[in-house]
């Protein structure tokens, strides 16, 4: 990690403080743009300015002037692995008062942060954390969810998420679950946790069932994936097997996807299997039709509904939309180029055609 200028940490400072450039250099007694300048390294502030800079910041000079903050993952997993030493040998304590050092000595470093907050997680897990660690975690996450790097924040985020959840403090559980990506995939795993601990059953079994229906998808997604690299490389095998797959995944699961049909067609129709083909294309139809027929019968995901959502270009759809799209994806006439003298294939054409003409 590259080392932070001085003039990224006092931007990096100023906006922990929730200050402005103006409010800063009003402070100081001095013009904004100066302020500017020192944050984009362009000049640096006089040497008597410095401590009345570090009591504005609310830091000390100590580590406003510190230019070995940042840590390399190798040298905080040393630090890690000594914390552990002597945890084991010393106590929890013990452990602590190590952990507090090397804050003293690098209190910017959020690779360092993180391992500590990583440890007193599981402390927290195991039902031993003090109060007082109980409080230090926290701090530690509230810092680190202000991070700039995303990875970073979103990862603090999720920690701080569980943290409240265990503790029950459930309304800023929510709150911080609300601020990570839609798509995220262990925000989703809290969310579906929180709505259970808060004993909201129903809402925890759609979510768990609509999480588990977008894993799925991105599961065929995946497999389509690789029957097209087999297609690219002549492996036959694979491509039908792949294909197979997909089918039984759909057809055990119950859910209106089609995938499967679709990819067992394009194998028929690379194999010269034309009956074989427009039967696939028979069943894709007849299971684009009757979708909401497929989904109510499911085990896994009959309790969603229309609340169901598939995952389209990289958004969640409706139902509905996702037929539409499907449909019209069918009907490029590259699907049926070599079906286009089957009565079973032109008979399924004629009905989606029906079901759009609707």
């Amino acid at each position: 990690m590259a080392v932070e200028s001085f003039g990224k940490r006092i931007c990096r400072l100023r906006k922990q403080a929730n200050m402005t450039q103006r409010e800063l250099a009003n402070l100081l007694g001095i013009s904004e743009p100066a302020v500017c300048k020192w944050e984009t390294d362009s000049s640096m502030p006089d040497i008597m300015l410095l401590a009345p800079l570090a009591r504005a910041l609310h830091t000390d000079l100590n580590t406003l002037l510190s230019y070995e903050e940042q840590l390399s993952p190798e040298q905080v997993k040393a630090f890690g692995d000594t914390a552990e030493e002597i945890g084991q040998t010393e106590g929890a304590d013990a452990e602590m008062l190590y952990w507090k050092e090397k804050f003293r000595e690098y209190p910017n470093s959020e690779l360092l942060t993180m391992a500590c907050a990583k440890w007193l997680t599981k402390l927290q897990v195991q039902g031993t954390a003090t109060g007082e660690q109980m409080q230090i975690l926290e701090e530690l996450l509230v810092k680190l969810c202000k991070s700039e790097e995303a990875e970073m924040k979103f990862e603090a985020k999720r920690y701080l998420a569980s943290f409240y959840i265990t503790g029950q403090r459930f309304e800023e559980a929510e709150t911080i679950l609300s601020t990570l990506p839609e798509f995220d995939f262990n925000a989703r795993h809290l969310k579906a946790l929180l709505l259970y601990v808060q004993k909201d059953y129903e809402s925890a079994r759609k979510e768990c069932e609509q999480f588990l229906f977008e894993c799925v998808q991105n599961a065929l997604i995946c497999l389509s994936r690789m029957a097209g690299i087999a297609v690219a490389t002549g492996d036959k095998e694979k491509e039908r097997t792949y294909a197979e797959m997909m089918c039984r995944m759909e057809q055990e699961l119950g859910i209106p996807f089609y995938r499967g049909a679709t990819q067992m067609m394009e194998y028929c129709l690379h194999s010269g299997e034309e009956e074989e083909a427009a039967k696939c294309f028979e069943a894709y139809v007849e299971n684009v039709l009757h979708a909401e027929d497929v989904l109510r019968d499911s085990v896994f995901f009959g309790d969603l509904g229309e609340d169901i959502r598939f995952i389209s270009n990289g958004a969640l759809v409706s139902l509905e939309e996702f037929r539409e799209e499907l449909v019209r994806v069918m009907q490029n006439p590259r699907y049926m180029r070599k079906l286009r003298g089957n009565e079973k294939a032109k008979e399924s054409m004629e009905k989606l055609k029906l079901y759009m003409g609707k």
